[in-house]
């Protein structure tokens, strides 16, 4: 059980830091485009470029097709017609998590190839219960599921925008403006541009004000370290290698210092496990972390092989 609860920590703190500092990839205008229209209150953003990842050869080797989470979406993909690998090539999201970290606010934009009569007429003809309704709205059908709470439109073969009834028509309107240029630093838009990797996957976190709320209303002293966090940055690219960097913002240089402190002593915790594995220990070693005044990093690469080992390692301790 100790190894189990020691490598879930390590798992989250990767997925939290797995991100970038500096400037890589540039964001192309496409991009630029999608990101300028997401909702005005989020204080989250990703994209995921799922055409890039599944044809890549760490997604063969790691046999990912056949994970459990994708083979979850079997259902999806019966009930709608959508075949999220196959007919989805790249998806922006957009949310506005509450104190109790529930999404209240979520919108996306996917791009693709939509057999949109499929699709929508598969939904229509599964709908039992009387929740889907529809709107013609400019020239373009909504559909609204669950008695209306989320709302749905292909705008046109290769793309299809989600979220709340409101969110959707403002999108269509043109509306829906959230970046403002200039960028500033502690924006969401100043926060993509410090994505080393921006064009396979990544997570933009502004954190200030939802830690603020999450320690207001908490009674967990525990707690209150959260709320010195600013920003987190997630991002992964695959080529020959699955690249991670990563970083959190905190509000001041000591706070940092204990992140940087505890973070580094969960990843001795994750080798102290298994300290004859030579090979493991090794894997280990190659997650950087560093920390410089108010911010702390993460990085680390690894091959489809020493992934593999990774996973099985993973699997001993589940």
């Amino acid at each position: 059980m100790a190894k189990k609860s020691v490598f879930s920590v390590l798992a989250i703190i990767v997925l939290l830091l797995a991100c970038g500092r500096t400037p890589g990839d540039k964001i192309s205008q496409t991009m630029i485009e999608h990101l300028d229209k997401l909702p005005q209150d989020a204080n989250m953003v990703s994209y995921i470029n799922i055409d890039q990842i599944t044809k890549s050869q760490l997604y063969t080797d790691l046999d990912l097709g056949n994970s459990t989470p994708l083979n979850e979406m079997d259902e999806l993909t019966s009930r709608t017609g959508l075949n999220i690998i196959e007919d989805v090539d790249k998806v922006y999201m957009a949310m506005l998590l509450d104190k109790d970290q529930e999404p209240k606010h979520a919108f996306f934009v996917a791009e693709g190839l939509f057999d949109t009569e499929k699709i929508t007429s598969s939904i229509v003809s599964q709908d039992d219960s009387g929740e889907i309704s529809t709107e013609l709205y400019k020239n373009n059908t909504i559909y609204y599921i669950d008695y209306g709470d989320l709302g749905f439109c292909f705008t046109d073969e290769n793309t299809l925008i989600g979220g709340s009834p409101e969110s959707v028509k403002k999108w269509l309107d043109g509306t829906l403006d959230y970046f403002v240029a200039p960028a500033e630093p502690h924006t969401l838009r100043g926060l993509v541009s410090d994505i080393q990797y921006k064009n396979c996957a990544w997570i933009v976190m502004n954190t200030g004000k939802l830690f603020d709320e999450i320690w207001k209303h908490g009674d967990n002293p525990k707690l209150q370290g959260i709320q010195s966090i600013k920003s987190i940055l997630a991002g992964l690219d695959i080529g020959g290698h699955l690249s991670f960097q990563g970083l959190v913002t905190c509000s001041d240089n000591e706070n940092a210092v204990l992140f940087h402190d505890s973070i580094k002593g969960a990843v001795a915790a994750v080798k102290l496990t298994d300290t004859k594995d030579r090979k493991f220990i090794d894997l280990m070693n190659k997650i950087q972390i560093s920390q410089s005044q108010n911010k702390i990093q993460l990085s680390f690469k690894y091959t489809s092989e020493e992934l593999q080992k990774m996973k099985e390692k993973q699997g001993e301790f589940m």
